[in-house]
């Protein structure tokens, strides 16, 4: 039996509210910060050292998901940036996860649900609090192992309720 992978992401925006998602990320077994991204050079290669040197970083979202292949897009980004982020993500075979706003206008909610459905992808809204519950149900749709019980710590366990669009 071939050995499970971990899931492999990519966080977009290194400002302030990323830094959760990077505390949470480290606590999850079977998750992989593998690309960081943000408007400011310096912001993605300080969250990048972080988490640790083989982690790559640069400005560019597009050309990190082609180098880094992901299974999942945290977007961490301005409410603003979210849903061209998520949509171009999705694009690209990305599952995505991110902080609240899902949009600022209900015309942009309607775009990011429908590619999430065109491409039969999970986008929602998870929160940092959440991530665990969250990439437990993208990873069930790409059948990657994931496993929340097996988390480095009880923060791992914490989950809210959160809206999935996609599926």
């Amino acid at each position: 039996m071939a050995e499970a992978q971990n899931l492999r992401v990519v966080l977009v925006g290194c400002g302030g509210m990323s830094r959760r998602w990077v505390e949470v990320s480290r606590e999850l077994a079977d998750v992989d910060l593998v690309g960081f991204v943000d408007i400011d050079a310096g912001a993605a290669a300080a969250r990048a050292e972080e988490y640790g040197p083989a982690a790559s970083h640069g400005t560019d979202m597009t050309r990190m998901l082609d180098d880094c292949v992901p299974d999942i897009v945290f977007d961490c980004t301005s409410p603003e940036a979210h849903t061209e982020v998520t949509i171009e993500a999705l694009s690209r075979g990305c599952h995505v996860l991110g902080e609240k706003p899902l949009a600022t206008s209900m015309e942009d909610a309607r775009r990011v649900v429908a590619a999430a459905s065109a491409a039969d992808l999970v986008s929602g809204e998870a929160g940092h609090a959440s991530i665990s519950r969250h990439l437990h149900v993208a990873a069930q749709l790409q059948g990657v192992r994931f496993h929340p019980n097996r988390a480095r710590s009880p923060a791992a366990y914490c989950a809210r309720r959160v809206t999935l669009t996609g599926h």
